[in-house]
Parts: C-alpha cells; sequence; structure tokens
C-alpha cells in the first residue's frame, strides 16, 4: 500500500495536511476521506466535518483510543487515508432504543439509503 495515501496530522491547521489534500484533490477529483480520529482528539469530528463539507470531500472514519503511525502509537492526532473512489455512506446516529432494538425509523433511513444504492460499482 502507498504511504502517500497516509496522512498523520497532529490538528487540523496543520498546512502541510491542506497541501496533501490539494495534491490529491487536483488528480483525484472523487476523493473521499477516511479519517481515524485518536479519542482524544474527538473534539475535531465536528470541525473535521465542517471541513469537508467546505471542500466537498467525502468524509467516513471514526474515533479510536489510539493511532498507529510509522511504528508508534499515538494518542493525538488524526490519520488520514484517501479513498481514490468514496462509496455513498450514511451517517445513523442513536440506532437502538432503550431496549437495545434497532428503531424503526433507522431501519427506514437504512432501506431507503440501500434502495437508492448503484446496482454496479461507481469506481
Amino acid at each position: 500500500m502507498n504511504n502517500d495515501c497516509f496522512f498523520h496530522a497532529k490538528d487540523l491547521a496543520d498546512a502541510a495536511l491542506a497541501d496533501w489534500l490539494n495534491a490529491w484533490r487536483q488528480n483525484t477529483p472523487t476523493l473521499g476521506l477516511f479519517a481515524m480520529v485518536a479519542e482524544q482528539d474527538h473534539g475535531l469530528v465536528a470541525a473535521l466535518q465542517s471541513l469537508c463539507r467546505r471542500h466537498n470531500i467525502r468524509l467516513a472514519g471514526g474515533i479510536f483510543p489510539q493511532l498507529i503511525w510509522q511504528d508508534r502509537f499515538h494518542q493525538r492526532g488524526i490519520l488520514f487515508y484517501i479513498l481514490h473512489c468514496c462509496p455513498d455512506v450514511l451517517l445513523l446516529d442513536d440506532i437502538n432504543d432503550r431496549n437495545g432494538q434497532p428503531r424503526a425509523s433507522v431501519m427506514n433511513r437504512l432501506t431507503e439509503f440501500a434502495d437508492a444504492a448503484p446496482r454496479a460499482a461507481a469506481c
């Protein structure tokens, strides 16, 4: 796997992050990002979502206790991976009711999302 597809940033203000994203966007207009956020920096998620919306970049990812980058564990930062062609994603919050069962509204959204998905791979 090409290491150029990965980038570790301590925060979103990292100028090298902007340069890295801009270089990828020039060659990959369908660019998507998979972002792995260190748990201690979970507060960056809203800003990351806003950044991606402003630049029309699809975003997927999650929050992890620690990140592994360059053979070391990192308790802070965000590790990005370029998705050359990002599939449609659906964010589902609060999926279970207080009995632990999937909410009907969530199941309806998931069904609508799956029904609208293209039948053949777009990438």
